[in-house]
């Protein structure tokens, strides 16, 4: 969800309040994930979400609700009930009111690259781990993920803050053909552009393939991979 998406569905749901204040903090997110075993992806999937959660304030006291649906109808009801529950809540002797406009320094956490790995993207880095490991010499499994989400925050009292984040991660095991070594190694980051597949695949593989035989473990072989 863009900033101008978040603000527009805010302002909607700010609208539909009567109480004293109100609040709105919604969450957009988006995960892609593939699964892969035997040089074969196994499984790929992929779920998108937005969750709206209203909190109001009523004299001293606050309740929240919340919702994943987004017609006016769904907001209004959300909006409602975290009304009657917060008549229902016991008085906040410290109730604080919420915030009104900020300025917030901008942080960079949005990686294009990594919001656009899609099934065949998430394929194409698979195969590369695969290839580098060995191919079918040497059996690999793992597991590819990529998330973004973005959380705008916003209330009746002129507060609106945006921010939005990806980040990925992919992890591969690795044995030998015989099943007598293994290996694993992962690499994490905000920008997919700085984990490289292969190196994934072929550090699980010579973690695997010196594992039969210990001694011959080379210096620094167990370094995490970054």
């Amino acid at each position: 969800m863009t900033r101008e998406e978040a603000k527009a569905l805010a302002d909607r749901v700010l609208s539909f309040s009567k109480a004293d204040q109100a609040r709105v903090t919604i969450t957009s997110e988006w995960n892609g994930n593939t699964r892969f075993a035997d040089a074969s992806i196994t499984t790929s999937g992929g779920t998108t979400d937005v969750s709206v959660e209203v909190t109001v304030t009523i004299g001293r006291r606050r309740a929240s609700a919340s919702t994943n649906v987004l017609d006016d109808t769904s907001l209004r009801r959300t909006v409602d009930l975290a009304a009657q529950l917060a008549r229902l809540s016991p008085e906040d002797p410290e109730i604080m009111p919420e915030l009104g406009p900020q300025n917030y320094s901008p942080v960079n956490a949005y990686i294009e690259d990594t919001a656009n790995l899609n099934p065949a993207a998430r394929a194409g880095a698979v195969r590369r781990t695969v290839d580098a490991a060995g191919g079918g010499q040497i059996f690999v499994a793992g597991f590819l993920n990529a998330h973004v989400v973005a959380l705008a925050v916003a209330t009746s009292s002129g507060l609106f803050a945006y921010h939005r984040t990806t980040d990925a991660n992919l992890s591969a095991t690795a044995r030998t053909p015989d099943g007598t070594g293994s290996g694993w190694a992962s690499a994490g980051s905000r920008d997919w552009g700085a984990i490289d597949p292969a190196t994934i695949g072929r550090v699980a593989a010579r973690k695997a393939q010196s594992s039969r035989n210990p001694q011959a473990i080379e210096p620094g072989l167990y370094t995490a991979v970054l």
